[in-house]
C-alpha cells in the first residue's frame, strides 16, 4: 500500500469520519389495500365505492372521501350535507345517483406521514337519452322543390342511437335528417327517436322522441273525375272537382272562362267540403251547355281544370251477350247514357287476324225494354276471335268509340275467347270472368246416342 494513503486512511477513522451504515425501522402505519378502479352505474340508481384499509385504528389515522377538492367524509363525521351519502365500514355508498356526480372519487388516509396514502376511482353516470329537436318551434314551412334539414339535438350516456320516421315507415338514422326536392307528399309529421339501452326513469316520459311538424308551400292543384258530363234539357247536372293547396285556396266557378257562377237558389247550387267541390244546376236550358272552368287560386299561384256540359251521348259499352242467330251471323247488344233519342250507331269490326276494320251504320237502331240496343253482324267466320267497337248519335253529336270488346264466334248459341275443348261452352267478357256451362247439348246429345242403340238392338231382335 502506498504509505500516503494508509496515513489518510487512518486520520479518517480517528477523527470519526467513517461512520458506520444505520439501518431505519420499517413503516408500520395504515395501508390502503384497494385498488383503483371504473365504476358504472344508472342514473336513479347506487353505487359503492371500496377503500379497504389495514392497521387504520384509534389514533393512526383518519380516512377522508372527496370528490376532485370537496372533502365529502372524514371518519365517520360526514362532512358534505348530503343525505344521499353514507358509509359501509370505509366505503363510500352514493344513492340515487344524478348526472352531477360524474367524477373522480378519492379515499385519503391521514396519518403522521409526511404525505398521506390514497386511491382514486373514476365514476361514470349512465343516463338515458334527451331529444331536443331544431327548430325548437317544432313547426317550419318550406316551399314546394326546395331542400331543409331537421335536426335532433341529443343527451345521453352512452351515445344514442337516432332514427327518424314518418307515418310509421323508417326515413333515416342520425342527428340530422337531409330533404331534398320537397313535394305535396313531403309535408307531415317527422320523428326522431333516441334509444342507448338506459330505460327512462318515469316509463311514461317521451323525453327520447321529439316530433317536428312540416308544410310544404305550394300551388293549387285541382283535378276532376269525369271532363265530360252529359246534359240535358230540364235536367239536373252536377260537376265535381278536387282541390288541394297549401296555403288553402280560395276558389270559383266560371263558364267559358268569363263568366263567374254564382248562388242561386233553386237555379245553382255550389257546394264544398274539405276538398271537394261541387257545382248543380237544376233543370238545365238550353244556354247552360258548355264549359266550365273549376279554378282555386292562393299566394303560390293558380290551378284550373275544365268541364265540359254535352248534349251528346256518353261512351257506349258493350254488354257481354252474344247470340249466335245463324251460322255466321252473331247478335251483340249494347247500352248508353243520353237524353236526346239516339238516331244512329257506327259499329267498327274485324278479325284478329287482319288489320282492317269493316264499318256498319245502322239508323234509327231500336232500343229494347232492358235499355240496350241489339246490332247484327254477318259474314263471321267461325271460331274466330272479333273486336268490336260502337259509337251513338243523338241530336247533340257522336259519342266518343267504347272501348273494344272482343269475342270468339263458337258455332253454339254462346261465344268463348278461347277455342272448344269439349261439349261444355264457356264464355268470357270484357266485365270480368263468367263461366257458364250449357248442358243441354250434352243431354241432346246422350239422348241421341241412346236412340241409335235402342233401334240397332230392335233390329236385332
Amino acid at each position: 500500500m502506498n504509505p500516503f494513503l494508509g496515513w489518510l486512511l487512518l486520520m479518517l477513522l480517528q477523527n470519526g469520519n467513517c461512520r458506520q451504515y444505520q439501518q431505519y425501522p420499517q413503516y408500520r402505519g395504515p395501508k390502503i389495500i384497494s385498488d383503483s378502479k371504473y365504476y358504472e352505474a344508472q342514473v336513479g340508481k347506487s353505487v359503492e365505492l371500496e377503500c379497504e384499509v389495514s392497521s387504520l385504528g384509534k389514533g393512526t389515522g383518519v380516512l377522508l372521501w372527496k370528490q376532485g377538492a370537496r372533502v365529502l367524509t372524514a371518519g365517520k363525521l360526514m362532512v358534505r350535507n348530503d343525505e344521499r351519502l353514507s358509509l359501509n365500514e370505509n366505503n363510500l355508498i352514493l344513492n340515487h345517483l344524478t348526472e352531477e356526480d360524474a367524477g373522480e372519487y378519492e379515499c385519503e388516509v391521514e396519518s403522521n406521514r409526511e404525505t398521506p396514502v390514497s386511491i382514486k376511482h373514476n365514476l361514470t353516470i349512465l343516463y338515458p337519452p334527451s331529444v331536443e329537436p331544431s327548430p325548437q318551434s317544432r313547426e317550419l314551412s318550406v316551399n314546394e322543390g326546395s331542400s331543409t334539414t331537421l335536426e335532433c339535438i341529443v343527451r345521453g350516456n352512452p351515445t344514442p342511437t337516432v332514427t327518424w320516421t314518418k307515418e310509421g315507415r323508417v326515413i333515416g338514422h342520425g342527428p340530422r335528417l337531409v330533404l331534398v326536392n320537397l313535394n305535396q307528399s313531403s309535408g307531415g309529421q317527422y320523428t326522431c327517436t333516441a334509444d342507448n339501452g338506459i330505460p327512462q326513469l318515469n316509463p311514461r316520459s317521451t323525453a327520447h322522441i321529439a316530433h317536428v311538424s312540416m308544410e310544404v308551400l305550394y300551388s293549387p292543384r285541382v283535378t276532376t273525375t269525369k271532363h265530360k258530363v252529359l246534359g240535358g234539357v230540364g235536367t239536373t247536372v252536377e260537376m265535381s272537382c278536387i282541390v288541394t293547396a297549401q296555403p288553402q285556396a280560395t276558389l270559383r266557378w266560371l263558364k267559358n272562362n268569363r263568366h263567374e257562377i254564382r248562388a242561386e237558389p233553386g237555379v245553382k247550387g255550389l257546394f264544398s267540403n274539405d276538398t271537394h267541390h261541387r257545382l248543380v244546376i237544376y233543370s238545365m236550358g238550353e244556354v247552360d251547355f258548355g264549359e266550365y272552368t273549376c279554378e282555386a287560386k292562393n299566394n303560390r299561384g293558380v290551378g284550373r281544370t275544365h268541364i265540359h256540359i254535352s248534349g251528346n251521348p256518353e261512351k257506349p259499352i258493350l254488354d257481354d251477350r252474344v247470340q249466335q242467330v245463324r251460322p255466321g251471323i252473331f247478335k251483340l247488344f249494347w247500352s248508353v247514357k243520353t237524353h236526346k233519342k239516339i238516331t244512329e250507331c257506327t259499329v267498327f269490326h274485324r278479325s284478329k287476324r287482319t288489320s282492317e276494320w269493316t264499318t256498319e251504320k245502322f239508323h234509327n237502331p231500336e232500343r229494347l225494354k232492358d235499355g240496350t240496343f241489339p246490332i247484327i253482324l254477318r259474314n263471321l267466320e267461325e271460331q274466330q276471335f272479333y273486336e268490336v267497337q260502337v259509337d251513338a248519335t243523338n241530336f247533340f253529336g257522336t259519342s266518343e268509340l267504347s272501348d273494344i270488346f272482343t269475342f270468339y264466334t263458337h258455332p253454339n248459341d254462346y261465344y268463348t275467347t278461347l277455342p272448344p275443348e269439349s261439349y261444355f261452352s264457356f264464355f268470357q267478357t270484357n266485365s270480368g270472368n263468367k263461366i257458364r256451362i250449357q248442358t243441354s247439348v250434352v243431354f241432346l246429345s246422350i239422348l241421341y246416342t241412346l236412340s241409335l242403340i235402342f233401334q240397332k238392338l230392335f233390329y236385332l231382335i
